[in-house]
């Protein structure tokens, strides 16, 4: 019986060196059936590198699938032995299948406004779990933010290609970039991006106002108006502490004041605003 399984196994690296690699995947699959290859750090290391280049060639008809499969295999062959030969082999290989993750989970992102491929969150899960797997000390909270920040830009865009009614993208936009400032609250565009929202919410509301328009509902839109100002003031506030006297931020605040009717407030930001623009 051993002898077979060592006959699966070299049969398999002569299918997989003749590029017959759906062969190599079958021989090197029964070959985990008997209970010592399940436990071979070289076995896994070898089926990894079967599903690897299966998903690089795109032998299969679920790519995807046979990614998850070789990362599978190399953790494996990792957990069983971080001594091995094979663990430094292991490590290399799950590098590049976590940059194909984040590569498609971008990818995605970009796609998201004509509604095509996959799901970029899904995307970037894998590429974010299997990076904690590898160095969970190190984090990724650099790609996190900037994937964030990403996503929500994209449904800003969506949200400005379409009409203004477009209410479940521009929500999309606000939850990514509350997300971005959950995993680093001091980020100068996520705060600055989330006033500029809720600004433009407001005042989406007031181009709703025509001669047609009631009183109650005026007042109704009025009251709503001043909620998303109230919304917009703090992120605008916390974007001018972490860059100071920037124009974009200098003329926010100046807008959203006005329309809360905080004329000191617009006064001082405007008086600001000048001297910057003077010199």
């Amino acid at each position: 019986m051993i002898a077979q399984n060592e006959n699966l196994v070299n049969d398999a690296l002569e299918a997989y060196k003749s590029g017959s690699f759906l062969e190599a995947k079958e021989l090197i699959n029964q070959s985990l059936e008997n209970a010592s290859n399940q436990e071979d750090p070289k076995v896994w290391n070898f089926r990894g590198h079967i599903y690897k280049q299966m998903y690089k060639e795109g032998i299969s008809t679920d790519e995807d699938q046979d990614r998850n499969e070789a990362v599978l295999s190399f953790q494996k062959s990792c957990d069983l032995n971080e001594l091995s030969k094979y663990y430094s082999d292991n490590v290399k290989a799950l590098e590049y299948l976590s940059a194909t993750y984040y590569n498609d989970a971008v990818d995605g992102v970009l796609k998201l406004r004509n509604n095509q491929g996959n799901d970029p969150v899904v995307f970037f899960q894998e590429f974010k779990d299997l990076r904690l797997y590898l160095n969970p000390e190190k984090g990724v909270k650099t790609e996190e933010l900037a994937f964030l920040k990403m996503l929500a830009q994209s449904y800003e865009k969506i949200h400005s290609k379409h009409d203004s009614e477009d209410r479940e993208s521009i929500l999309k936009a606000i939850s990514y970039y509350e997300e971005a400032l959950e995993v680093d609250p001091e980020d100068y565009e996520a705060n600055f991006n989330l006033a500029i929202i809720h600004y433009n919410e407001g005042a989406r509301l007031i181009g709703k106002i025509s001669y047609k328009t009631g009183i109650d509902e005026l007042i109704d839109i009025q009251n709503r108006c001043v909620s998303y100002f109230k919304l917009a003031l703090p992120f605008m506030e916390k974007a001018e502490v972490i860059r100071p006297n920037r124009i974009e931020s200098l003329k926010g605040l100046m807008f959203i004041n006005r329309a809360l009717n905080n004329f000191d407030a617009y006064l001082e930001y405007k008086a600001r605003l000048d001297i910057i623009l003077k010199n």
